[in-house]
């Protein structure tokens, strides 16, 4: 019986090394995780942009007040995306310009920017897209009419 205990006490030492040996060997890996999957996603002049904060929430304001309401779609199948710009009595809106700035949510370099042209229906833009990558992505909306603005997002995940 004494010589089992000498023997399991002289492994303690190994139990101690090997345990502090696996959690280095998980705190590598997750660190890899880290390094290699997060986007790291700062803004360039957050500071600035920071103190500009008052006109974002100004710009918010007039976009509420002016009551325009806008409906972006993106069907997969026909890889066209639409937007509907509409004034506060549901009124189409024709002869915006109309800009969709998409960006991809886990890597940088896949974000571009295209034009949406008026379609034969008045109050709707759209444009052919192919999404260079699956994944997530951020459709920021921007129309300009009479010197009016309005913005819209919506996220998409492209299966294909």
């Amino acid at each position: 019986m004494a010589l089992q205990n000498r023997r399991a006490n002289k492994r303690i030492p190994f139990y101690f090394v090997a345990f502090f040996v696996v959690l280095a060997m998980l705190n590598a890996v997750f660190f890899y995780i880290a390094i290699t999957t997060h986007r790291g996603v700062v803004i360039d002049n957050a500071y600035e942009k920071g103190l500009k904060y008052n006109q974002v929430i100004e710009r918010f304001d007039r976009q509420e007040k002016l009551g325009w309401q806008g409906n972006i779609t993106f069907n997969e199948g026909d890889n066209i995306l639409k937007f509907q710009l509409m004034d506060k009595k549901n009124a189409p809106i024709d002869g915006a310009v109309v800009r969709a700035h998409l960006t991809f949510i886990a890597k940088q370099g896949y974000d571009f920017d295209i034009p949406l042209m008026p379609s034969d229906i008045t109050g709707i833009y759209e444009a052919p897209l192919t999404f260079p990558i699956r994944g997530q992505w951020n459709i920021h909306i921007h129309a300009q009419h009479s010197m009016a603005n309005y913005q819209a997002k919506k996220w998409v995940v492209v299966r294909q």
